[in-house]
């Protein structure tokens, strides 16, 4: 029996010697424009394998998620006390800038903060301005709180957007908008100045496209814009009839320039000024799998010199508009025109054309 036992043993050990140990899983995480730590070694097969890197791009110590030693304060912070959150430690250094990354001095800084756990005011939460100084810079410190909100303007500029809204966190580690504040690298807030204001008009119209062709015209001069041919614009969209609400179909569309018209795609965030050159007389897009209840958005500027025009429009397309024993499309129009000849589309409610007119 000892034999049995011992040779038992010994076919084991030779086994283990001869086949190769897999590695320990290593994560590595690293904040954003941050190049990556060491890796750290994990055990295999964790709960968050395969869970997507959090992206912290305020933090310069990375999230290692449940390996984060960190975790060992908060939760002790936490039995310590549980309003222990609210009392966190709060600075923050910002810069506010121009589209040319120039300072932008004397904007409206405008801080609000979750001060306790317990309502503070009527609303529960402090708040404070200031202006940014003739570099562009601002600075908060001495309060406590979880997490900090930071709205940034100034008359006669528009506010771009920021991925976070503003929003910042000093307690909850593990979250994107985790800030570790740094005085020597700012949180940069973009301000987009407005050009001169021009006359311009608006155009806001819902158009539905009937069966068995899903076409329409927009001429931009008229005062409504849809039209039955002509125009300056040519909206058609593609697909197979009575495609349903639910189930992914493809369709195309197409937008075609009448009488000179050109268009030029934007992803700006505020179209201001229709560009020199990039002008197209047709956008294609081909879209796959989609469902009926799903939009396109398609936004672009539109010249025709022909018509001494110039214009920023949004279409939302929505390729499927169930309605009563009717195979519906639907399009929502969006559009400010310039009809001088001027490339400024910049929207501004006391200079629009025909409000004025009709006073």
């Amino acid at each position: 029996m000892l034999f049995f036992l011992l040779l038992v043993h010994a076919i084991t050990i030779a086994w283990w010697l001869t086949h190769p140990r897999q590695p320990l899983a290593t994560i590595v995480i690293a904040a954003e424009n941050e190049a990556p730590t060491s890796p750290i070694a994990l055990p295999p097969q964790t709960k968050e394998e395969g869970l997507p890197r959090i992206v912290q791009p305020y933090a310069h110590t990375p999230y290692l998620r449940l390996a984060d030693p960190r975790w060992k304060d908060y939760n002790a912070t936490r039995k310590a006390d549980p309003d222990s959150e609210w009392k966190t430690p709060i600075e923050f250094y910002g810069k506010v800038v121009d589209e040319r990354d120039q300072p932008v001095a004397g904007a409206d800084i405008e801080f609000s903060w979750n001060g306790t756990s317990k309502k503070v005011g009527d609303d529960g939460v402090r708040h404070s301005k200031m202006n940014s100084s003739v570099n562009g810079n601002f600075v908060i410190n001495g309060i406590n709180g979880q997490g900090l909100s930071v709205y940034v303007s100034k008359d006669g500029y528009h506010k771009l957007k920021t991925w976070n809204g503003g929003s910042f966190e000093y307690a909850r580690f593990w979250l994107p908008e985790f800030i570790e504040p740094d005085r020597d690298k700012p949180v940069i807030f973009h301000l987009l100045k407005r050009p001169a204001s021009e006359p311009t008009y608006r155009i806001g119209e819902r158009i539905l496209l009937l069966p068995p062709v899903w076409v329409t015209h927009l001429d931009l001069l008229s005062k409504k814009a849809e039209t039955a041919n002509g125009g300056d614009i040519t909206i058609r969209i593609i697909r197979s009839p009575n495609v349903g609400n639910k189930d992914p179909f493809d369709w195309e569309l197409k937008i075609e320039g009448n009488a000179g018209a050109e268009f030029a795609e934007s992803d700006e965030e505020f179209m201001l000024r229709a560009p020199d050159k990039g002008y197209l007389n047709t956008i294609n897009k081909s879209l796959k799998q989609v469902k009926g209840s799903e939009s396109e958005t398609v936004r672009f500027y539109v010249r025709n010199k022909s018509r001494r025009l110039y214009a920023a429009v949004s279409l939302e397309i929505s390729p499927y508009y169930p309605m009563i024993n009717v195979d519906k499309a639907c399009i929502i129009v969006i559009a400010t025109v310039n009809p001088n000849d001027s490339p400024n589309v910049e929207r501004d409610n006391d200079m629009d054309i025909r409000e004025m007119h009709s006073k």
